[in-house]
């Protein structure tokens, strides 16, 4: 049955091939290893759009090295790139699935599958090259082995993740150790002291020599990130602030769905209080959103499984609203939600006949953030492609992808553009009384431009 996780991985990437601007780091690295190589590493993306902290490159290098294994016949580069590390965090499921089957049984197993697969994030975000979809392989490795009762390297993967990959991880590190440690059976004191310096050195070290050479001066990105991110001053607070209860009120229901209920009120305890206690520590933060939560999303799916109603039927009716809520919702909204990624698409497709000429197009931040990346880059080297931001004079460029309403500074590029087509977006939810009632609105979000004849700086005298 675990093959069922699989399925839903594939066809949430077929559904929605593009990528947005949380993973833009790891997308451009893996693009910029493969397509690259660290032999010209002036030429790498970061180095021109660093961030505002610095990530670190282990997950990217080991994804562009798996991805060069995915056969040629499953899509573009970037599909290649995101099913290896699908097939990365499948793997790690299945030992998880493994894990549950000999500490529960094959039922609560085949259990997991089926929530995992009706649900929408945890196979949707599978592919998605987030530092925390980078670290959930080794978290889910994790969880098997804690569950095949081997804790001291379940520590060991936890901890590594945590310093190498993802700071936040320590959410979920810290309640796990502490019961591996003093609840049987239990981690000796020392043991755990020891696998944790073990884990804590390999990944500073790790990452202190990969990523101080990509980033060419001294960097631990991790250490960087819990600097700026701190709970102490709290500048992550910029990017907006949710109350205490938003993961259990908000977050939790809308990726668990139905199993929610199952796992917090019959849930096995040794799998529902390290949840909720790394999400309890989670929500002292101010700034708040779901994928911080991802770890404790499987524990709770597992927690889910094992409390199941003994009948099969009754677990499909569970079941049945969160597939739904997959099907005629999330993966609906994820699809319309980026129209970079899809507007830059449409303008090679519009412009075939120009991919051998030397173009320019400038890519706004709108479409950046919205789903362009190198991969999508398909005319290099012909064409340039430039994210420049705060322009206000674009005649230099023969194509732009463009808000559809101007920004200031750019109130005349009427007279200097056509547009080619315009590209609409997700822009909320309506209820109405057709099939499935909750449906998807959209909004123009962005415009194709291309210059009109006699527009370039030289021709108009300037």
């Amino acid at each position: 049955m675990r093959w069922v996780v699989l399925l839903a991985i594939v066809l949430h990437l077929v559904a929605c091939p593009y990528n947005k601007v949380e993973e833009s780091f790891n997308t451009q690295a893996i693009h910029d290893l493969w397509m690259l190589g660290p032999s010209r590493l002036g030429e790498f993306d970061h180095l021109e759009f660093p961030g505002t902290v610095p990530r670190t490159f282990l997950g990217a290098i080991v994804v562009s090295a798996t991805a060069r294994l995915v056969p040629f016949f499953v899509g573009g580069r970037q599909a290649r790139a995101r099913l290896a590390l699908g097939l990365w965090w499948f793997g790690g499921f299945w030992r998880f699935a493994k894990g549950a089957r000999a500490a529960f049984s094959p039922e609560t197993s085949d259990a997991l599958c089926f929530i995992t697969a009706c649900q929408f994030h945890l196979p949707f975000y599978a592919t998605r090259t987030l530092p925390n979809s980078m670290a959930m392989p080794l978290i889910l490795f994790a969880y098997g082995d804690f569950l095949l009762g081997r804790r001291a390297r379940a520590l060991l993967f936890l901890v590594f993740a945590t310093f190498a990959l993802r700071c936040d991880v320590a959410a979920i590190a810290i309640p796990f150790g502490f019961i591996w440690t003093f609840f049987p059976p239990r981690i000796p004191f020392l043991r755990a002291v020891g696998v944790s310096v073990l884990g804590l050195v390999v990944a500073v070290s790790m990452s202190v020599v990969v990523d101080s050479f990509f980033w060419r001066r001294f960097a631990w990105p991790e250490g960087e990130v819990f600097r700026f991110n701190n709970p102490v001053d709290n500048r992550s607070a910029r990017w907006g602030v949710s109350p205490a209860h938003w993961y259990l009120t908000s977050a939790l229901p809308r990726a668990l769905g139905t199993a929610l209920p199952l796992a917090l009120f019959f849930g096995p305890f040794r799998l529902v209080v390290p949840a909720i206690s790394s999400i309890a520590l989670l929500s002292t933060l101010p700034h708040k959103e779901l994928r911080f939560v991802f770890p404790a999303l499987p524990l709770l799916n597992l927690a889910a499984a094992a409390a199941r109603p003994r009948k099969h039927l009754l677990l499909l009716l569970l079941l049945s609203p969160n597939l739904a809520a997959t099907l005629f919702v999330f993966a609906r909204a994820a699809r319309l939600n980026y129209p970079g990624g899809r507007a830059l698409h449409l303008l090679h497709e519009i412009a075939k006949s120009d991919k051998t000429s030397n173009r320019r197009v400038h890519i706004d931040v709108d479409a950046a953030v919205s789903g362009v990346s190198r991969f999508g880059e398909l005319y290099r080297p012909y064409w340039t492609y430039n994210k420049t931001e705060h322009l206000t004079d674009f005649r230099d460029f023969d194509y732009r992808l463009a808000p559809v309403h101007p920004r200031r500074g750019d109130l005349d590029r009427d007279d200097f553009y056509d547009v080619l087509a315009m590209v609409s977006g997700f822009s909320g939810l309506a209820i109405d009384t057709t099939f499935p009632f909750l449906h998807c609105r959209t909004a123009p979000h962005l415009l194709l431009l291309r210059r009109r004849r006699g527009a370039k700086k030289e021709e108009e005298g300037y």
